[in-house]
């Protein structure tokens, strides 16, 4: 008699869904990455089966790194795997006007980019990256704005953030911790000393 096991029902009966071949593939080759660039190539397939799960162009699915620079004595981070997102609104004043239909537009100011990064923290080994955990945490929970460098977001005028939230959400798996986190744009303001 053989007993057969569909593992994706089993991994949803213990509370795990979303289960995928490919993520799961991915991890493995990251486990037995002999070097650097192997490793971070199945690491970025990691991202992509997270993040586009039945991606129709999953060898396409690159990303663009986001440095945060160092913070207190700290080192700057490198996020290989980072998703960045970002909007904005402009500041607009309307009047209404008695007689007309609409109203009169006044331009104010553009307001800030919100900004959403998605990523992945990952270690070369059977264990969670608790270290690199630690590190961004002191981050995202710095009382300061951060310094960025994104090829994207600095095409945008966009060099400083502050975090307002940030999300580690449960995963399975042991060696990779997936993170979220949200910002707003920072402009440096000049101060100018008038002399009497």
């Amino acid at each position: 008699m053989t007993t057969e096991i569909n593992i994706p029902a089993l991994l949803k009966y213990v509370g795990i869904s979303g289960y995928s071949p490919q993520l799961g593939e991915a991890i493995n080759r990251m486990l037995r990455a002999n070097d650097t660039s192997t490793y971070k190539a199945a690491a970025q397939d990691v991202a992509t089966s997270i993040f586009f799960p039945g991606s129709i162009f999953p060898d396409l699915t690159k990303f663009m790194p986001l440095l945060i620079k160092g913070i207190d004595g700290e080192d700057d981070i490198i996020i290989d795997s980072a998703i960045v997102s970002f909007n904005t609104s402009k500041n607009i004043v309307t009047t209404k006007l008695q007689g007309r239909d609409g109203t009169v537009k006044e331009y104010i100011a553009a307001g800030d980019y919100i900004i959403e990064v998605k990523g992945l923290l990952t270690y070369d080994g059977l264990r969670w990256p608790r270290d690199e955990a630690i590190k961004l945490r002191k981050f995202l929970e710095a009382k300061t704005s951060l310094e960025i460098a994104h090829e994207i977001l600095n095409a945008f005028n966009i060099y400083e953030i502050v975090i307002t939230d940030y999300n580690f959400p449960v995963t399975p798996f042991i060696n990779v911790l997936p993170f979220t986190f949200s910002a707003i744009s920072e402009q440096k303001t000049e101060l100018v000393i008038m002399e009497k």
